[in-house]
């Protein structure tokens, strides 16, 4: 039931041509296109913002992420750098902006 509910909100109208579509990009399952063609012509643009989930929200749980098609074990859908990155901890002191040997 909750799926035939984010498809009635999701717009099935094709980026590029502007008309009814009834083909869901196969990755992310969030945008409708009329045709192959026009899937491949949008996938530069669409290729930023295609991701396997969308973010939703409520008071209850905050910001969380669903799932917009099944997704694989041991699949990645996402991929952060690190805040911080320091040096090896068996080291002796070192500068954290540089992580050469400090000689303070």
């Amino acid at each position: 039931m909750l799926e035939d509910e984010d498809s009635d909100r999701i717009e099935k109208i094709c980026p590029i041509c502007k008309k009814e579509a009834s083909k869901r990009c196969s990755r992310c399952a969030m945008v409708y296109y009329c045709c192959v063609e026009h899937q491949q012509q949008d996938w530069k643009l669409h290729k930023a913002t295609c991701h396997p989930f969308k973010i939703c929200s409520n008071e209850q749980y905050g910001r969380f992420l669903v799932a917009t098609r099944d997704i694989k074990a041991g699949e990645i859908i996402l991929k952060e750098s690190p805040l911080v990155h320091g040096p090896a901890q068996i080291t002796g002191p070192v500068c954290v902006g540089c992580l050469q040997v400090s000689r303070c």
